[in-house]
């Protein structure tokens, strides 16, 4: 049974610590540069690189499935049928999905309660 359509996008909340990450990767890539080292510009590249595959971009939740990009071209698909907990942490600026089988994920979206409540609506709807 597959949708075609979200019921909901949103964006992760932004951080320091993600401004933070990406002004050590541009710091390394030019020291590397200006001073002729490419040991910081390799690391600044693997880091970037690290960054890009493991940083949400965007959650969609549809009325089977949650999915959640990354740096394309990768994403990660979880049908609500296997999620057995939904909880807001972090002081109410996230939320934890938790699967029935495997571990779970910290989520981090723009609109914490908004993106929870339609989660946990499609959940209800689909008998999870």
């Amino acid at each position: 049974m597959q949708s075609d359509t979200s019921i909901h996008t949103d964006k992760p909340s932004g951080s320091l610590i993600n401004f933070v990450n990406m002004v050590i990767v541009v710091v390394l890539v030019v020291m590397g540069v200006v001073y002729g080292d490419p040991v910081p510009v390799v690391l600044g590249v693997a880091m970037g690189l690290f960054i890009w595959f493991t940083r949400h971009n965007k959650y969609e939740v549809y009325r089977d499935k949650l999915v959640i990009y990354y740096g394309q071209p990768r994403q990660r698909i979880i049908p609500l049928g296997n999620i057995s907990d939904v909880q807001t942490v972090l002081g109410g600026k996230g939320v934890f999905v938790r699967q029935k089988k495997g571990g779970g994920l910290l989520l981090r979206p723009g609109k914490v309660d908004e993106f929870q409540s339609q989660l946990e609506g499609a959940r209800r709807k689909l008998g999870g």
